[in-house]
């Protein structure tokens, strides 16, 4: 079992990079896995007080809010290509990108 501590931003981010991977059923099952422990509870939601606009543009209020997502080590290999998948330059997905990397160090 890999813990990540996630930021709403980081937690939300992934799950949008985990939503747009294609494959294969048994791939596809694999990612839903991830993405169930990803997404946002309603009492999550509430707790950041995350809104999501109908063109799909999410905002929420509490923004220091950190999660601890345990991911099972198969699920946690699948996020491994999110360290070579290209990303924007932001500080806050390097950040991402970083804790990432240093929970699969931490894992071997």
């Amino acid at each position: 079992m890999i813990a990540l501590e996630l930021t709403t931003f980081e937690r939300l981010t992934l799950g949008n990079w985990v939503a747009q991977q294609k494959g294969d059923l048994r791939q596809i099952r694999q990612w839903i896995q991830v993405l169930d422990v990803l997404e946002l509870s309603e009492a999550e939601k509430n707790a950041v007080g995350y809104v999501q606009h109908p063109n799909g543009q999410a905002v929420w209020k509490e923004t220091e809010r950190t999660f601890e997502i345990a991911l099972e080590d198969a699920l946690f290999a699948l996020l491994q290509p999110a360290l070579k998948a290209p990303w924007p330059a932001n500080r806050l997905i390097l950040a991402m990108l970083d804790k990432i990397e240093a929970a699969r160090g931490s894992s071997s």
